[in-house]
């Protein structure tokens, strides 16, 4: 890990993560079967949002049309999180779902990793503790 170079500012923790999705349901059920996650429907101008807790924070699901979003963007986006249990219970969910799964992922040698696609096409990279 880097020192902050920024003395004045300090990152306390990470908060909320949103996500603009062509499909805001079917976004949520994956990640309820997937990985647990209860969500709460909530209606916002006649359109359908999601709010979740992941690892205690915030994971909010919203359609991509107010979110000023046409689809994802380009570039490399990658979410990594931490589980306690059995990945390989976690990979047969997405692939029961018909998602993409890459075991053959290795940022940590001394873990057993994987990469999980959402529905979106959002990379999960999990970690086994």
């Amino acid at each position: 890990m880097s020192e902050n170079k920024n003395p004045a500012v300090k990152v306390l923790k990470l908060e909320k993560i949103d996500l603009a999705s062509k499909n805001p349901e079917k976004l949520s059920m994956f990640y309820e079967e997937v990985f647990g996650i209860k969500f709460e429907k909530i209606v916002h101008f006649d359109l359908a949002h999601y709010s979740g807790n992941l690892g205690g924070i915030e994971l909010f699901l919203c359609p991509n049309e107010p979110a000023g979003v046409s689809q994802n963007a380009e570039g490399i986006q990658q979410f990594h999180i931490e589980i306690d249990g059995d990945l390989s219970t976690l990979i047969q969910s997405a692939k029961n779902l018909n998602c993409e799964v890459n075991e053959d992922v290795q940022f940590d040698p001394n873990r057993k990793q994987c990469c999980i696609c959402d529905p979106d096409g959002n990379p999960w990279i999990i970690s086994e503790k």
